[in-house]
């Protein structure tokens, strides 16, 4: 039986109930003993019953309450707050790993509501931060909560409020992920949250889902090759919203880290009626841009004559191409974009890599090479909604995403170190890594991951040890000027030395004075005051490269004193999508 038979079982069971009922006492005993005059009676009225509204409302108070049941024996469950098409992407990936979540709306009337019901899921009415409906839902019982509501505001209240309720419990930690979009919100809802980090029985953890749209994005199509020397085809962007402007900070930035001592510098071009004011927002937010880029705006609407025409692309700056990035919220208009400039670029080495979130067909056929309209190769079609709909990603959260970086952090260095993946099997990206296995490969993969994801974990109480924060990256050179002192090296070094050496005896391995791994021996098992200095210097290496690992992932660390000059820094507007 498929999840949509199963929700019309209760219905069919209440008419079937009353029209049962209406044929019983239809009977010649039973007639009698009612009367024949009120066995009449009731049987119109039972059937009258079974068809009315009267038998919808009892329906929906028994589905009610059944669910109720259900959900007072769910333990380590996913709530989902806020039911919209980015949601709901996220959703369909939850019920694919079996993980069905209990979803909270305001809206009674949402149109998603009907197909979270064909798929067998409990969905509770409700405003999604009011304490009762958290509790209805089992917050207290939950492993995670998720919320995805339009507005930055509704998220950060209920987060909060999951704080407040939900008590600290051995051996049982609730993570709450919220959607942040607005630079300024997140840097308060950051600071207030990682100082209850490890004082209350919730990890709050964000999600942004533009930026981690445009860090996946910018790994499929690079603006550039990475380490090249050679001058860069200029970069368009058209359509300077939440993922316009993450692009951008995100492609000029990495630009920045590879180029800001050769002198080579990138052309960025922003097509946009605002494109004056977008740069000038640009530079105030991000100094250092000017210093390795040269930005070119030029105010046009994408359906005005000039831009149909193609005369912007008879300045010399693309006589030998470039690669563009049309992040408009309007798909049709998107594609228009695309296609018209496509169509002034015939012999050019060009790119187009196209947001379209909706127009999944259309997108289809462009990406299709087996269409029959024949594919159109310079132009790439993403949903970035898609991309970032990986359920498993987002319940790791952000610990996920900095042992990522970690582990990328390390292949970098041992790839300087003159390694390779014959020489080192760990060289190979994080997906793979876990599963890697003795048999085949001669290590344990998963044994590595999970060793990056406590890394991972224990930073945030490093930093927090020595007086530091964490926020967005706004000086891009925060990741060679940033440092500890060597007391505070010296002090994290240790800790990072007794979260190895724990990891390992609980692994089962001991002292002894020559390694070997096949009797899970190591003869640095010792208190951090015995090592040598090598081994500590080690230790030393791993505190001095946060700031890099963190810078990864858009983060980097301040001193507490500075978070309050971090948060007025930030900008308070920003750009619709």
């Amino acid at each position: 039986m498929t999840t949509s038979d199963r929700n019309l079982v209760l219905p069919a069971l209440i008419i079937i109930f009353g029209l049962g009922l209406g044929v019983f006492v239809a009977f010649p005993s039973i007639k009698d003993s009612v009367g024949e005059a009120n066995s009449d009676f009731i049987r119109i009225a039972l059937g009258s019953f079974a068809g009315s509204s009267s038998a919808g409302i009892v329906y929906l108070y028994i589905r009610d309450q059944f669910h109720t049941m259900q959900i007072r024996s769910k333990k380590g469950h996913v709530i989902v707050c806020g039911l919209n098409f980015r949601s709901f992407l996220i959703i369909k990936d939850l019920v694919e790993r079996k993980m069905n979540p209990v979803i909270i709306d305001s809206d009674a009337n949402n149109t998603y509501i009907e197909s979270c019901t064909m798929m067998g899921l409990i969905i509770i009415t409700g405003q999604p931060s009011d304490p009762n409906i958290l509790k209805k839902a089992g917050v207290e019982r939950a492993s995670y909560v998720l919320s995805f509501d339009d507005i930055d505001e509704n998220n950060a209240e209920i987060a909060l409020n999951v704080i407040r309720m939900v008590p600290e419990k051995p051996h049982h930690t609730l993570t709450c992920i919220i959607q942040i979009l607005n630079p300024h919100l997140y840097g308060i809802i950051r600071k207030h949250t990682f100082s209850v980090r490890n004082e209350s029985g919730v990890r709050a953890e964000f999600f942004n889902q533009y930026a981690l749209g445009a860090r996946a994005l910018l790994d499929q199509y690079p603006a550039f090759l990475s380490s090249s020397n050679n001058p860069p085809q200029p970069v368009i962007l058209i359509g300077a919203g939440r993922l316009g402007n993450s692009i951008i900070s995100r492609v000029a930035r990495t630009w920045y880290q590879e180029h800001k001592n050769d002198g080579i510098r990138l052309t960025l071009v922003f097509i946009d009626l605002n494109a004056n004011r977008i740069r000038d927002e640009l530079l105030h937010q991000y100094p250092k841009l000017s210093t390795v880029c040269d930005l070119v705006p030029i105010p046009r609407d994408v359906q005005s004559a000039d831009f149909k025409s193609g005369e912007i692309l008879a300045n010399p700056l693309f006589k030998d191409g470039f690669i563009a990035y049309i992040c408009l919220d309007d798909d049709s208009l998107g594609l228009y974009a695309a296609l018209t400039l496509h169509h002034q670029t015939a012999g050019k080495k060009v790119s187009f890599i196209v947001r379209m979130d909706h127009n999944t067909s259309v997108a289809k056929l462009i990406a299709d090479e087996q269409a029959g309209l024949g594919r159109i190769p310079e132009i790439h079609p993403v949903n970035i909604f898609e991309i970032t709909a990986n359920s498993r990603l987002i319940l790791a959260g952000e610990e996920e995403i900095l042992a990522r970086a970690i582990h990328e952090n390390y292949c970098k260095k041992e790839y300087l170190k003159g390694f390779t993946k014959e020489t080192n099997p760990l060289l190979v990206p994080w997906d793979t890594l876990g599963t890697l296995t003795i048999k085949n490969n001669g290590i344990e993969g998963q044994k590595y991951r999970v060793s990056n994801l406590k890394q991972a974990n224990i930073i945030w109480t490093k930093l927090s040890l020595i007086g530091c924060d964490i926020g967005p990256i706004l000086d891009w050179d925060a990741p060679t000027t940033v440092q500890f002192t060597p007391q505070e090296v010296e002090t994290l070094a240790q800790l990072e030395h007794d979260r190895w050496m724990k990891e390992k005896v609980e692994s089962g391995w001991c002292y002894g004075t020559v390694r070997d791994d096949t009797l899970k021996i190591h003869p640095s098992i010792v208190p951090y005051d015995q090592l040598s200095e090598p081994e500590k210097e080690k230790d030393r290496d791993t505190i001095k490269q946060i700031p890099e690992i963190l810078s990864l992932i858009d983060f980097q660390v301040y001193r507490r004193e500075q978070s309050v000059r971090l948060l007025a820094e930030l900008p308070v507007g920003e750009h619709n999508d």
